[in-house]
């Protein structure tokens, strides 16, 4: 049998691991890992996949690209990159915007030192301007 059509237990087996869980399937009399065993693997697999997610997000942040919703002050700028060997990607970095900049650091002002209440800051916020067609 090749390696892309054995069973579960079979790739255990070939790395030298015992697989202690398993039970005789009735129609076919070959062993398969129990469920709980199953369970195991997948959880232990999902964690793995998730700290490698988180890693990979992580880096992308310190790379200084932005990997969420665009914020208020900001504008998304779409850049292209290449990695070595591997194909282009898209990735956002951020940008400020000039006014709007302005707007959430006066908002901050006020609410931390003047200790404004969100009515009364948002009574002083100027509307955003029309933009022109």
């Amino acid at each position: 049998m090749t390696a892309d059509h054995q069973t579960f237990g079979q790739r255990l087996k070939a790395m030298g691991s015992r697989l202690l869980g398993s039970v005789t399937e009735p129609e076919t009399g070959k062993a398969t890992p129990s469920r709980r065993v199953r369970q195991h693997v997948l959880r232990d697999y999902h964690a793995a996949n998730l700290a490698a997610a988180r890693t990979a997000s992580e880096e992308l942040v310190r790379a200084g690209f932005n990997t969420g919703d665009v914020p208020y002050g900001y504008r998304a700028q779409r850049i292209r990159i290449t990695p070595a060997g591997r194909r282009p990607r898209w990735r956002t970095r951020l940008l400020i915007e000039p006014v709007e900049a302005s707007t959430v650091r006066m908002i901050f002002l006020w609410r931390g030192e003047d200790r404004l209440s969100t009515r009364e800051i948002r009574h002083r916020v100027p509307l955003p301007r029309a933009v022109a067609p």
